[in-house]
């Protein structure tokens, strides 16, 4: 959801538990773990990752584990009243969501908070040399048994153990329309790259041909006006919810 729109939802899911609490954040976002550290300093705040990812000195109610969402998370049952997980799309096969949404909600105190937040994989009025590489990136995470269809419908995933499930989706513009556009362009570009060595053989392409896609995508992006949709689901975790294992 928007940036101030989330903001208040969060500051309105604090107030309604109504005393600090623990904030777990997979997978680790130094940027967005510090900065609601900063914004909330009398909660605690965990972000979590399976990758070595540089950091910034992150305020003191802010701290960081290598943990992987899909076995075991080192806490105990019900150790968080919120926990926030986002961008697992292209990460997560089906078992890989069943078994870190069981994980999340054990670590979830009874009447805590769940967010999950997922952009869909491929966007919408795409250029000819976007739609190209967006079809090969598609095809390479699909063969990877990835659940590339989880935002269909992403509550679902929640539904389970939380009470009153709300979820719906935002659009957002690709390298057009303002500061939003510029920086959803920039991680697209980044993502084309880094997915470079697994896309490129289902592209049939040279190094210097993906180079051109990438470029061209980019001002086919601001030619058709390319859109993707951002989806969110949030929860308060029944205080009736049966205990949760998960297998380490």
């Amino acid at each position: 959801m928007p940036r101030t729109r989330r903001k208040q939802a969060i500051s309105d899911i604090f107030h309604a538990l109504r005393q600090p609490t623990e904030i777990f954040n997979p997978p680790l976002e130094n940027r967005s773990s510090g900065e609601m550290a900063a914004e909330f300093p009398n909660s605690t705040f965990i972000g979590a990752d399976i990758a070595s990812i540089p950091r910034r000195s992150p305020p003191l109610n802010c701290s960081f584990v290598f943990a992987d969402t899909t076995r075991f998370l080192p806490f105990e049952d019900g150790f968080f009243g919120y926990v926030t997980q986002r961008l697992m799309v292209t990460a997560f096969s089906a078992d890989d969501w069943q078994n870190a949404i069981r994980e999340i909600v054990r670590v979830t105190a009874p009447g805590g908070y769940i967010e999950l937040v997922e952009s869909e994989i491929n966007a919408y009025q795409k250029g000819p040399h976007h739609s190209r590489w967006n079809n090969a990136f598609y095809a390479v995470l699909a063969s990877r048994n990835v659940h590339v269809n989880v935002t269909t419908d992403l509550g679902a995933n929640l539904r389970p153990y939380v009470d009153s499930v709300t979820s719906n989706y935002v659009s957002y513009p690709l390298n057009w329309g303002g500061q939003v556009g510029d920086m959803v362009a920039q991680n697209t570009f980044k993502i084309m790259n880094s997915v470079r060595p697994q896309v490129l053989p289902v592209m049939g392409c040279t190094e210097e041909e993906y180079d051109a896609i990438i470029a061209l995508s980019g001002d086919e992006m601001k030619r058709y006006r390319t859109w993707n949709n951002g989806h969110y689901a949030f929860g308060r975790k029944s205080l009736t919810t049966p205990s949760v294992t998960t297998r380490r």
